[in-house]
C-alpha cells in the first residue's frame, strides 16, 4: 500500500490578504455604501461547469431578503453592466494582474460561487486568504475548502433559493460574518501559504 500525502495549493499571501475596504473600494470605483458580492468566472459565457443562473437568481432574493441595493461584481463576463430595481450587475473584464483582482476582494462584503463541477477553486483560497466570507456550492473538491458554518457557507447544487438565505443571513448578521471571515482568513493563512507549499514538495 502506497502512503498517501496531500499538499494544499499555495496562495501568494504578500498579494492576497485582508485589506482597507474603503480604500479598496475607492480604487475601483465602488461606493462604501453599497452592498457588494463578487464571484470570479473567466471565459464564463463558454464555461458549462459554471453556474451562473444560481448566481443570478439568489441575487434577486438577497435583495429582496434584505432590503437593500445589491450589487454583484463578476470578473471575467464581457458586456454591459445592467440594473433592475435593487440589483446591479457589473461586468469586469479579466484582469490578469493578481493585486487588482485582490483589490476586487478586499472591496467584497460576500464572495459567491456557484458551480455544476468544480476542482479545488484557487478562487475561494483566494477569498478566505482576503478575509471575505465564502457562500459555494457543495461539488467537487470545495468541501474540502469549506467547512459548513465554520469557515465558509455550503449550498447544494442549483439552489439558488438556499445561496440567497444564506446571503441573506450573513448581510443581517455581522456578528455571524465577521466571525466566519476571521476563522477563514486564521486557517487560510498557514493552510494555503506559498512557503508551506514549498515546504511540503521539498519533504516529499
Amino acid at each position: 500500500m502506497v502512503d498517501q500525502q496531500v499538499i494544499s495549493p499555495g496562495v501568494d499571501q504578500s498579494v492576497f490578504h485582508p485589506g482597507d475596504r474603503e480604500q479598496s473600494r475607492r480604487e475601483v470605483g465602488i461606493s462604501p455604501e453599497e452592498t457588494v458580492l463578487l464571484y470570479l468566472a473567466n471565459n464564463l459565457r463558454d464555461n458549462h461547469s459554471k453556474d451562473f443562473t444560481t448566481i443570478e437568481q439568489a441575487l434577486s432574493l438577497i435583495a429582496i431578503g434584505t432590503a437593500k441595493k445589491v450589487t454583484l461584481l463578476v470578473i471575467g463576463m464581457e458586456g454591459e453592466s445592467r440594473c433592475e430595481g435593487r440589483v446591479t450587475v457589473r461586468s469586469v473584464a479579466y484582469q490578469s494582474d493578481p493585486a487588482i483582482v485582490a483589490t476586487y476582494y478586499q472591496s467584497a462584503d460576500i464572495f459567491l460561487h456557484a458551480a455544476h463541477a468544480e476542482n479545488f477553486p484557487y478562487t475561494i483560497i483566494a477569498a478566505l486568504c482576503c478575509r471575505v466570507p465564502v457562500i459555494a456550492t457543495a461539488v467537487g473538491g470545495i468541501p474540502e475548502l469549506i467547512t459548513d458554518g465554520f469557515n465558509g457557507l455550503l449550498v447544494a447544487p442549483r439552489d439558488s433559493t438556499g445561496m440567497a438565505a444564506r446571503g441573506i443571513e450573513l448581510l443581517k448578521d455581522h456578528h455571524l460574518r465577521q466571525l466566519i471571515s476571521q476563522r477563514a482568513r486564521t486557517e487560510a493563512r498557514w493552510k494555503y501559504d506559498l512557503n508551506r507549499q514549498t515546504n511540503e514538495y521539498l519533504k516529499l
